[in-house]
């Protein structure tokens, strides 16, 4: 493996885990700041999808060692949609694809949180069906990923000199 491309790893898993600690560390308001702890993950991930991947485990460790709490919503929110997007836009260079396959992954995902974890994503549980659960964590997912998708793309692009 090339040493610019760990060291780059590297550097984003430790920025993905700042962002991802923030709330811990000082609030819980700051809480909307763990939003950006997937973009390092994403940037590693383009570069190299080994590497996003490496970047991705490394980083969940680290927050994990903080708190469990953190390191567990960064392990099936925040890092797998960097991870997914990120693997995808290296192989796949159409926006609104790679927006499906990362909430294809984040429905699953968020998923796993609610039916088999018993964590409510949208703060206090819902009462729908669970076909009914599933669709709006799909769209959800869907239209988060996407934007995110878009929003990491222009943070890629501008850290590497195009637009």
């Amino acid at each position: 493996m090339d040493t610019k491309l760990i060291i780059l790893g590297s550097f984003m898993a430790i920025i993905a885990f700042i962002f991802q600690v923030i709330p811990v560390l000082f609030s819980e308001v700051f809480v909307f700041v763990t939003v950006l702890s997937g973009i390092p993950i994403y940037i590693s991930a383009r570069k190299k999808p080994v590497i996003g991947f490496l970047t991705y485990i490394v980083a969940d460790v680290l927050v994990a060692l903080l708190s469990v709490h953190e390191g567990f919503f960064f392990f099936f929110t925040n890092g797998i949609v960097g991870l997914s997007l990120g693997i995808s836009n290296f192989y796949i260079k159409k926006s609104i694809i790679n927006g499906i396959i990362g909430g294809i992954i984040l429905t699953i995902s968020l998923s796993i949180m609610t039916f088999i974890f018993g964590i409510n994503i949208f703060g206090k549980e819902l009462s729908f069906h669970i076909l009914i659960q599933l669709i709006i964590l799909a769209i959800f997912s869907l239209f988060y990923c996407l934007i995110y998708d878009r929003f990491s793309d222009f943070v890629f692009n501008k850290i590497n000199g195009k637009m």
